[in-house]
């Protein structure tokens, strides 16, 4: 009996172990994102600077009189949910077959936004690299461990109401 293995190439299954076109599957339609990646580098500013920004602007309010402050108060509550989403439900879905947005360059300016410079480089890089890793995880942990502590705070405001 001959032995009929198959002989399977890295360039038919890819890096990451995704089967290509040469292998009888479309990759374009596979994973939309990392097909097409290229990490802007205006994006990731434009993202930083609008972080930056948005920080500023909710920094201030803490000049502001007592009782505007407190209308302003969940906004960062908010923010940090908002990042929590974006790292567990948004980035990950980059490396699938329907991601949330597909632009590098609001891509790069969403990684940076919601990342800061250091985990919005490193999903830059991750993307760059096909790899999601757990930053997503380590962030979505740090912001839920502010979130009690913002929430904690909160309570601590109101009550000497």
């Amino acid at each position: 009996m001959e032995n009929s293995a198959i002989n399977v190439t890295e360039q038919d299954v890819g890096p990451i172990g995704w089967e290509t076109a040469s292998a009888g599957a479309s990759q374009a339609c596979a994973r939309p994102v990392l097909d097409s990646w290229k990490t802007s580098v205006g994006g990731s500013f434009l993202g930083l600077f609008l972080l930056i920004v948005c920080n500023i602007m909710l920094n201030v309010t803490g000049y502001l009189p007592f009782e505007i402050y407190l209308m302003v108060l969940p906004v960062p509550i908010a923010l940090i949910v908002v990042q929590i989403v974006y790292a567990l439900v948004i980035y990950p879905s980059f490396f699938g077959a329907e991601p949330k947005a597909k632009s590098s360059f609001a891509i790069s300016l969403l990684n940076f936004f919601f990342g800061g410079p250091l985990f919005g480089a490193l999903w830059n890089h991750n993307i760059t690299k096909r790899s999601k890793g757990i930053s997503n995880v380590v962030i979505a942990v740090l912001l839920i461990i502010d979130l009690a502590y913002s929430l904690y705070l909160l309570v601590v405001v109101f009550s000497l109401l």
